[in-house]
């Protein structure tokens, strides 16, 4: 009896190593045509406080023709809304996407795409900021091959202070701007 309950325990605990060993390594393998890329947002360190960007997606230009403007792939961001770029530094970074697995290839730039909710706080009033639609796709050339099996990560930084432009008559202009940081490793 004693060893039956020994020998049951150990093809159990065979078996569930097995299926968890597996489940980690399908988690991991992507076709040898594919990269994974992490996409993150924080703030530059800058002047201006309460600058609330409306995040919709971040997309990337791919393809075999910089000029073609019709590859733009959306990586469907997964912290959509309205953020306080601000509030977001080193220790407190956005992540808008999570390791997605896309085709390996050429990248030719990276853009965050607003919607209309874009605001900034000046003497504890909330005032909405225009632009216009072609310029709340702020991108940034990349121009990277993206090599298969490898994990890149973007961080895109938001420059609060240059993205904000008054004008004589206190109007204000949202033009955002950004820098794009990039790091790869193996996966």
């Amino acid at each position: 009896m004693y060893f039956q309950t020994n020998l049951k325990s150990l093809i159990l605990s065979t078996c569930m190593l097995i299926f968890f060993a597996s489940c980690s390594k399908d988690e991991l393998e992507i076709d040898s045509q594919q990269t994974a890329i992490t996409v993150k947002l924080k703030g530059a360190q800058d002047n201006l406080q309460n600058l609330l960007i409306d995040i919709q997606d971040v997309q990337l230009l791919i393809g075999t023709d910089a000029l073609d403007t019709s590859n733009w792939m959306s990586l469907n961001a997964i912290n959509k809304g309205v953020y306080n770029v601000s509030q977001l530094n080193h220790d407190n970074e956005l992540l808008l996407v999570d390791a997605m697995i896309i085709p390996s290839g050429q990248v030719y730039k990276i853009k965050l795409v607003l919607g209309d909710e874009n605001a900034i706080v000046l003497n504890n009033q909330t005032q909405l900021l225009e632009s216009d639609a072609e310029e709340l796709s702020s991108s940034n050339v990349v121009s990277k091959n993206l090599e298969s099996n490898k994990n890149y990560e973007f961080t895109l930084e938001f420059e609060s202070d240059n993205s904000i432009i008054m004008d004589t008559d206190d109007h204000i202009n949202f033009v955002p701007q950004m820098n794009t940081l990039m790091r790869h490793t193996k996966l």
